[in-house]
């Protein structure tokens, strides 16, 4: 795990996660379907997602990814760059800003 603050002064936290079985991305895949609407937008997101890119996606989080944390907020990236663990904290906040930011679920921790 790395640290590092962004130019506001914030501390974040930045670690690699890895799915430790195809059940973690099967979860995801649920909890993605239950927050869609009959009209097939995403209710968090707003906008259509064609399910080839869904997909897609999900896919590429089996290598596993970055997670930005400070507080409450999230962040992700995938993939995970080779260098992230000794790269200097100016890539690693460019790498943070590469990341898509994670919405809550409702009734979770964190």
């Amino acid at each position: 795990m790395r640290v590092f603050r962004d130019p506001e002064g914030t501390e974040w936290q930045v670690w690699k996660v890895v799915p430790v079985s195809p059940l973690v991305l099967e979860r995801r895949r649920g909890e993605d379907d239950r927050r869609r609407d009959d009209g097939g937008e995403s209710a968090g997101e707003g906008r259509r997602v064609p399910s080839d890119r869904r997909s897609a996606a999900r896919g590429s989080l089996k290598d596993g990814w970055l997670c930005f944390q400070a507080g409450e907020r999230k962040r992700r990236l995938v993939p995970v760059p080779a260098d992230w663990e000794s790269c200097s904290e100016q890539k690693l906040f460019l790498l943070y800003r590469a990341a898509s930011t994670v919405r809550g679920r409702p009734g979770s921790a964190g």
